[in-house]
């Protein structure tokens, strides 16, 4: 249901970060590829980690969940053999294309779909990499899009190479299925890097679970030795710094001050860069090591007469910068997000239009391959509000809006705010914004 949203006074308070999307999905995939039982406490509870789940499941995996506690009873997958499997990934691309390696390198066949903003997503170099593998997939439809059905039942190790300008997730699916596969596999990532913070955390579970990866030249050349199995284990996950953005660009954009707690200040998440980026701006910080917790005082954000931000390592936040660009007077200039215009929307395209309805002067950034990469906005404190924005089917472009409309002088309107349930499920009670905030148009 249609709901507008209006300026706020500032925001106070101290907030709790949920869980981790990226680790509590690696975690699930390395426990249901691990023998005996993994113990997975303070996970991210949401849509994409429940579909993560029955994904597990369809992999042989016993998955239960008791409070603040996720149990895997593994699939022991090197003994077990089964029939043919079904995947439901919806939205979520990580889903597929991990599945799509791992159902490659086990027994039985595995089917994959999703919803049609997944069938659209790139796939093609993943696909081709395992063709030169002999690994092959039937598509019943577009070929190199879901659905597919894999074909094999086996591996190989070897040298991969892969490039990193579309997608991390191609070398993280590999990776995750390398101690699957026949033989060390070996894997040269070539190109510009983006999106190393996820292929950092990839390896940094892999680790906890028990298989070393072997790093060279910068992270370029990452092997996985052969006879590393994965081990059942018992681990607390940290909060996700993409959902903690949220809540600092909600202080950031009202001149607030909060405390978010449960943030490790030593996260492989690139998305922890989000301080840094608010400090610049003039933002006054405080961390607290011990607990977890940032306090960010934004009451004097002034933001600096020409700022430039690269977000090749942590592209996530890329929408949360941009609405808080769109509140300070100046020029702030986004690159390193080309990436995102791959994601659930395309990203950058998708705030371009949003800003725009505001009254925002902005303008897309292209790199040297002539890539969509980022935005030049030009920002003010407030705007005249009174648009309807679109969330263009995607979790983070709502939130960002969200935080877009809190500086309109007049009320704008976004639409069903059940997207959140993605990666953020709390967003709204958390913000109270359905009681100071949003109001049902009637």
């Amino acid at each position: 249901m249609p709901r507008s949203i209006a300026k706020r006074p500032p925001l106070q308070g101290v907030f709790r970060a949920p869980g981790s999307k990226p680790e509590t999905q690696r975690a699930l995939l390395m426990g249901t590829l691990a023998g005996g039982r993994t113990s997975i406490h303070s996970p991210l509870v949401s849509r994409e980690t429940a579909l993560m789940a029955d994904a597990c499941r369809a992999l042989g995996a016993e998955i239960t969940r008791s409070g603040d506690r996720i149990d895997i009873v593994g699939a022991d997958p090197w003994r077990t053999a089964h029939g043919p499997g079904y995947v439901w990934a919806g939205g979520s691309a990580l889903i597929a294309r991990v599945c799509a390696v791992i159902g490659s390198a086990l027994p039985g066949r595995l089917i994959v779909d999703g919803t049609c903003s997944l069938r659209e997503r790139p796939f093609g170099p993943l696909f081709e990499v395992l063709a030169g593998k002999d690994v092959g997939f039937l598509f019943p439809g577009p070929p190199g899009r879901p659905p597919f059905a894999t074909l094999s039942d086996r591996l190989p190790g070897g040298r991969y190479d892969l490039a990193t300008t579309v997608s991390s997730q191609f070398a993280t699916a590999l990776l995750i299925a390398a101690p699957l596969a026949a033989d060390p596999l070996r894997l040269r990532l070539r190109g510009p890097l983006y999106s190393m913070s996820y292929i950092r955390q990839t390896v940094d579970m892999m680790s906890r679970f028990g298989v070393p990866v072997q790093e060279a030249s910068g992270m370029r050349e990452l092997t996985v030795p052969g006879g590393k199995r994965y081990q059942a284990r018992t681990l607390r996950l940290t909060g996700d710094y993409t959902s903690a953005s949220y809540l600092m660009g909600a202080a950031a954009v009202t001149r607030g001050r909060v405390t978010v707690t449960n943030l490790d200040p030593h996260s492989a998440q690139g998305e922890r860069t989000i301080v840094d980026i608010l400090t610049e701006l003039g933002a006054r910080i405080h961390r607290l090591d011990g607990d977890g917790s940032v306090t960010i005082d934004c009451g004097d954000l002034t933001g600096a007469a020409d700022a430039a931000f690269d977000l090749r390592d942590c592209p996530n936040i890329l929408p949360t910068v941009a609405a808080v660009a769109a509140t300070v007077p100046g020029r702030i200039r986004i690159t390193g997000g080309r990436l995102t215009q791959h994601h659930k929307s395309p990203r950058i395209a998708a705030m371009a239009t949003e800003l725009s309805k505001v009254g925002i002067p902005v303008a897309l950034v292209t790199d040297r391959d002539g890539a969509v990469d980022g935005l030049d906005i030009r920002g003010r404190v407030s705007h005249e509000g009174d648009a309807d924005f679109s969330d263009h089917g995607d979790h983070r472009i709502l939130m960002a809006t969200v935080l877009l409309g809190l500086a309109g002088r007049r009320p704008c309107r976004i639409g069903d705010a059940a997207d959140t349930a993605d990666s953020f499920p709390a967003f709204m009670n958390l913000l109270d914004l359905d009681a100071e905030v949003f109001a049902e148009e009637r």
